[in-house]
């Protein structure tokens, strides 16, 4: 009789400390997810973790008191395969171009149809709120991506395909500066705008936020570099945040410039074009 009455109150115990209720213990987060698995990236290599001896051999003895050896080591990262191809920048260039398209589209109502314009994701106004996101506007309104193509594809309907040309038509060359008369992109006007979070300025210590007495607001006392390299006011968490513009398309003509006395002529016109050179790494220019 014993035993089973033992037996029942450890069963009790383990029930009750089984139970899910809140019992006001510091267990963490538990709308987090339980178990995380990081999936390889696309074209790259997982470096595994490692250690390696620094500083001088057994056999330095002049710097032997000096210049200790010591073992460091080096986490796990992951590295590209190989360097960025031609094929592989050309999508990212590609990307900027349609965007650059569909953006003048979009400016000059090129696309429009009867649920809107093809070039833009419509997104009912009442979901949205107007302080943060406007789909009326043609420069920021998010792009449907899946009608890139439509800007170049030469069998739409007529009058669309005529309002498309027309809003592209800044973004190719003038006629006096094409090469036997062929219409091409102007590789100048492929401006890519990028935004980066300048942690390092904000992180300095006369850059962080002064709370007043009572924790019921503050402000920002230090300066910052911008992007242009003017030393501004910081006026509040917009001040870190750097804009830049770039042009993507590469500078072929490096291989001439750099390499004086070589004949690299049929590099500069065809490296970044032909297909020979897809898988071949992009030159840094």
């Amino acid at each position: 009789m014993k035993k089973v009455i033992i037996a029942a109150a450890s069963g009790l115990l383990v029930l009750g400390g089984c139970t899910s209720k809140d019992t006001g213990e510091l267990i963490g987060a538990q709308n987090r997810p339980a178990n995380y698995a990081e999936t390889d990236p696309y074209g790259m290599v997982l470096i595994p973790q490692g250690s390696c001896n620094l500083g001088p051999n057994d056999q330095d003895v002049p710097f032997s008191m000096t210049a200790q050896a010591k073992t460091i080591t080096v986490d796990p990262f992951w590295m590209d395969d190989t360097e960025i191809t031609n094929n592989e920048y050309r999508q990212f260039v590609e990307w900027v171009r349609d965007s650059i398209a569909m953006r003048l589209c979009l400016i000059a109502g090129a696309g429009d149809d009867a649920k809107g314009n093809m070039f833009k994701i419509n997104v009912d106004e009442d979901k949205v709120d107007p302080n943060e996101y406007d789909p009326s506007d043609p420069k920021t309104c998010w792009l449907n991506w899946e009608n890139r193509d439509k800007v170049w594809d030469k069998s739409g309907k007529s009058e669309n395909r005529q309002a498309i040309s027309d809003a592209t038509k800044d973004l190719f060359l003038i006629k006096e500066e094409r090469f036997n008369k062929l219409q091409e992109i102007d590789t100048r006007k492929l401006i890519y705008d990028y935004y980066w979070v300048d942690l390092r300025q904000a992180a300095l210590k006369q850059n962080r936020y002064n709370f007043n007495e009572d924790f019921t607001g503050g402000k920002y006392d230090g300066t910052v570099v911008d992007a242009k390299g003017n030393v501004v006011q910081i006026q509040d968490r917009r001040s870190f945040i750097m804009q830049g513009r770039i042009n993507v398309y590469p500078d072929t003509l490096c291989w001439m410039s750099d390499y004086t006395y070589s004949y690299n002529e049929p590099m500069a016109r065809k490296y970044f074009l032909a297909r020979c050179f897809r898988q071949l790494s992009r030159c840094r220019c």
